[in-house]
This record gives C-alpha cells, structure tokens and sequence, in this order.
C-alpha cells in the first residue's frame, strides 16, 4: 500500500490533486485504514489505463500527413 505522497509521485499529480480528486469522488480508487488514506499500485496502474490519451489521428498540414 503507497500513501498519498508516494501515490502522487508514482502518478506525477501534487498530493493537492489527489485531495481534489477524493472530494470530487474522481480519481484512482483509496483505502482507508482509520484516518490514513492508502492507494494500491494495481488501482494507481488501472487508473492510468483509463485515463484519456491524444494521438488517435494523424495531423494533416495543407492536405498532406504531417
């Protein structure tokens, strides 16, 4: 189990978003073990998976394929 500071290194977030993210009920899925707050690297990893990627089509400048 990784605690927020090393989850978001392992995410490259400030632990400021990982808060954001807890209150917005966003983000990858915690634990909380009394008033700690922990986060598997599975469910960092899965959480990265289904985040949004660019680069699905090729930009074209003037007609032609960059």
């Amino acid at each position: 189990m990784l605690t927020k500071k090393e989850a978001s290194i392992f995410l490259k977030v400030s632990i400021q978003t990982l808060n954001r993210w807890m209150a917005q009920d966003r983000g990858p899925k915690y634990y909380k073990v009394g008033a700690l707050v922990r986060y598997r690297e599975a469910d960092l990893a899965a959480f990265l998976e289904k985040c949004p990627t660019g680069g699905g089509s090729p930009v074209t400048i003037g007609g032609e394929a960059a």
